[in-house]
């Protein structure tokens, strides 16, 4: 510093200590980052040993503290999850985040009669979106042919009540069934018709 006479000092200095911004990294347990609906998935963040690691699904905060792992099975198609890692001297970086894909089956409509006579076959049907397998079971009825096609035929043949049930699996293993509850009925009697009395044409 020098003043309007030409006199000056130099002030010892200041010593600066710069620290690196950790690298924030963040994985998750599955391979692909492609789940079922209602999966739970666990999220691993790093460098390990920081001071606080913040995640956020979609830029919202969902978890802060030590835990570098955070779990959840609420995701939905979309979601993206994001962790900021701080370190001891508060420098911090933000990863870019995993984007998940989550795949939901609805529940199939089974289509076919609710009401049959014994002993009858009736087809049952279910939509193909392509790219689905079937698994199909009954109750108190006999499955005719394939148990695996979008189809089924069913003999049913004991009088009561059963059930139809079939399970839809995705390309990707995500599965939803169904059941669909049908009344067996007996066939009525037709009886006989009896007469006393004699008849003759004329």
């Amino acid at each position: 510093v020098t003043d309007a006479s030409g006199c000056e000092d130099t002030h010892a200095g200041i010593t600066m200590t710069v620290t690196a911004n950790p690298t924030a990294t963040l994985s998750s347990d599955d391979a692909d980052n492609i789940i079922c609906a209602g999966t739970s998935v666990i999220f691993t963040a790093g460098p390990a040993g920081q001071a606080n690691y913040e995640f956020f699904v979609n830029a919202g905060s969902v978890q802060s503290g030590v835990g570098a792992t955070y779990t959840t099975a609420a995701l939905v198609d979309g979601d993206v999850v994001t962790v900021t890692v701080t370190d001891a001297s508060g420098c911090e970086d933000t990863h870019a985040g995993i984007t998940m894909t989550v795949e939901t089956i609805a529940p199939p409509t089974i289509l076919g009669p609710v009401s049959v006579c014994n002993p009858s076959t009736a087809t049952y049907t279910v939509s193909d979106p392509g790219g689905f397998t079937f698994l199909w079971t009954v109750a108190n009825g006999t499955i005719v042919g394939s148990d695996t096609n979008s189809s089924v035929d069913i003999l049913w043949n004991v009088v009561g009540q059963g059930t139809v049930d079939v399970e839809v699996t995705s390309g990707i293993g995500c599965t939803n069934s169904n059941s669909l509850i049908v009344d067996v009925n007996d066939i009525a009697d037709t009886g006989n018709i009896q007469s006393s009395t004699s008849l003759t044409r004329r």
